[in-house]
This record gives C-alpha cells, sequence and structure tokens, in this order.
C-alpha cells in the first residue's frame, strides 16, 4: 500500500507562562491507504495536539517548531501540511472533498445550536462541491447509512433535540460528506453511554470498508483500539513509546510503559491490584530531559533520567527504550 500521511519528528510546543513547553517531541509515524491507526495514551498525552496538527487547527498558543506532515492528495501530489498557513486555499481544499476530515470528541461543542441539521450538513456539502442539485437527496441517502430512519425528521431537528449519540452520528456524516481519504476521529465515543459507543463504532468499522478511508482513531481506551484499528501508537507526554500492529502492542507489550497502561486495565477489576500496581511504580519524580516514563518505570537505568533513546525496530514494533537499544 501507498503511503497517505507520514509524520516525521514532529515536534509541537505551547506557549507556557513565560516560556515554552513541549506538546509532542520527535513524533514520526505513517498511515497507509485505508489503514486504521489508534493513538492511545493517557489525558494529556498529546493526543489531540496530535490530531490537530494534522489538520492545522492548532490553536494560536502553539506552534510546530521542526517535523514534517506530508499528506497525499487525491491527484498523488506530496504536501507538507506543517508548512501551510492554517488559513491558506491550499489547506483548506485539503480540508475539503478527498482531503482530511475531523469528528471532534464533543459534537454539542461542533454542532451550531441556531441551524438545523440539515442546514449545516448541506454547508458543509457545499464546500466540497460546486453542485447544487440533489443535495438533500445525497444528504438524507448518507444519514440513512448512518442508521437513522426518517432522515428528514433529523434534517429540520436541531443539535439539542438530538441525543448525544445521534449527533455524533450527524458530525460523522458531516465528515463524510467531503469522501475524505483520511478522517480524524478525537476520542468521538468517551462521553456516550456503552451501549451506544459500540452502535458507534460499529458504524465507523462498517463506513471505512465501504468507503475505504483511512482513519487515525484517539482513545485512551486499550479495547476501543483493539476493536477499531489495524495499528496501533502509544503516546506519553507526547513521546511515542511504542508502534506497531494492534496484536502485537497490545496483547504482547515490550516497552514498560505499555505493559505498565495494559496492567493498569486489567487492575481495574482488582481495587487492592490497582493499588499495589500504583505504589510499586511510582517512584520519585524526575525533571530531566531524559524518558518522560523514567520517573515511574520500575526498569529505568541511570541513562533514562539523562537522555531520551532513539527509536528502535524490535520483532515488528517501533520502540523508544534504552532497555531495547542493544537488540
Amino acid at each position: 500500500m501507498m503511503q497517505l500521511l507520514t509524520v516525521r519528528n514532529l515536534s509541537v510546543q505551547f506557549k507556557y507562562n513565560q516560556g515554552m513547553k513541549y506538546a509532542l517531541n520527535d513524533v514520526s509515524f505513517d498511515i497507509s491507504d485505508a489503514e486504521s491507526l489508534a493513538i492511545i495514551g493517557e489525558s494529556g498525552s498529546g493526543k489531540s495536539t496530535l490530531a490537530l496538527a494534522i489538520a492545522n487547527l492548532l490553536p494560536s498558543t502553539a506552534k510546530v517548531v521542526s517535523g514534517k506532515i506530508i499528506f497525499r492528495d487525491s491527484s498523488g501530489n506530496l504536501i507538507n501540511i506543517a508548512a501551510l498557513p492554517r488559513y491558506s486555499d491550499e489547506m483548506r481544499s485539503l480540508r475539503g472533498k478527498g482531503g482530511i476530515s475531523v469528528v471532534f470528541q464533543e459534537p454539542s461543542s461542533s454542532l451550531n445550536p441556531v441551524y438545523t441539521i440539515g442546514w449545516q450538513l448541506f454547508e458543509r456539502l457545499l464546500q466540497t462541491t460546486e453542485r447544487r442539485d440533489n443535495v438533500r437527496q445525497r444528504i438524507n441517502a448518507l444519514l440513512k447509512e448512518m442508521g437513522f430512519l426518517d432522515p428528514e425528521r433529523v434534517c429540520n431537528s436541531y443539535p439539542f433535540q438530538l441525543s448525544g449519540g445521534m449527533n455524533q452520528r450527524v458530525m460523522i456524516t458531516m465528515g463524510l460528506l467531503g469522501d475524505p481519504r483520511l478522517l480524524i476521529c478525537d476520542e468521538p465515543t468517551s462521553a456516550l453511554d456503552v451501549t451506544t459507543q459500540a452502535q458507534i463504532l460499529r458504524l465507523l468499522t462498517e463506513l471505512k470498508l465501504k468507503h475505504k478511508f483511512a482513519m487515525l482513531f484517539i482513545t485512551h481506551n486499550i479495547d476501543v483500539a483493539r476493536f477499531i484499528a489495524t495499528h496501533v501508537l502509544v503516546l506519553y507526554k507526547g513521546v511515542v513509546m511504542e508502534s506497531g500492529p494492534v496484536e502485537k502492542v497490545i496483547e504482547q507489550p515490550m516497552h514498560p510503559y505499555t505493559q505498565y497502561l495494559k496492567r493498569s486495565v486489567d487492575a481495574i477489576k482488582d481495587a487492592e491490584r490497582a493499588y499495589s500496581l500504583e505504589i510499586k511504580n511510582v517512584k520519585s519524580p524526575s525533571m530531566s530531559q531524559g524518558c518522560p516514563f523514567s520517573s515511574k518505570c520500575s526498569h529505568a537505568l541511570d541513562l533514562c533520567h539523562g537522555e531520551l533513546p532513539s527509536c528502535v525496530e524490535v520483532d515488528g514494533r517501533t520502540l523508544r527504550c534504552w532497555l531495547y537499544q542493544g537488540a
């Protein structure tokens, strides 16, 4: 498969008091056509910052200080998103037909409460095509794909008249109206109940197979990543700890942080085990420039506190850990 998205050595900093603070540090990965990549990690690991950087939607307080974000457009041209102005015509085009679409975590913050669903979908469709004929029919057809039995009623409704799950399906509809080649989903199910979450995940899987788009799915839930993705990338404090096929990284994690993450999830069912896990692994905090997980890692070496390791290929995956530098 050809590479659709190539991220190389991406570093993003935010203004912090009187200085700058890294949100992403030397992040690299690839997404192929029709591939599903899950980005997992705890809150504050840089997952949403990565999504915003790829879509060139970083806030004014953030800055890409190094690296490239190369996207192959529908014509086969390679475009460095990191070098484009946010509101340039080329970037707007990439967010239009055949480019990149984003489905955010909370639909109520993305949908305008004073306009009907139909009006907002209509405006989105006009951004990707100059054709105004059969617009309502095209919107209704896609809404039916989303599981809406009465698309007309949905189009005539305001966001507050629909449930959270229905609004999230509307947001997915909006994302797919431009026939994207890459759909970025930023924790789109975390605010939903378990039953609705499962419905949305199954829907996304079916739509991906039908429309053949690639997907970057951000989540803090390992089980969701296992269900939705073919490959996974583990972030911690802006650094990629481990990446590779989902069955290798999640089922047989090698990096101490990925192992810690999986043990923490397994320990949720056992409060005593969770408590002992936390006490066992947390050490004195470190302010060094080394591995960000070194202060909590039970395998940490002296070198881990002072220098960030380079990436190394081990057993079909990529690791950033001093324990495997000689592998």
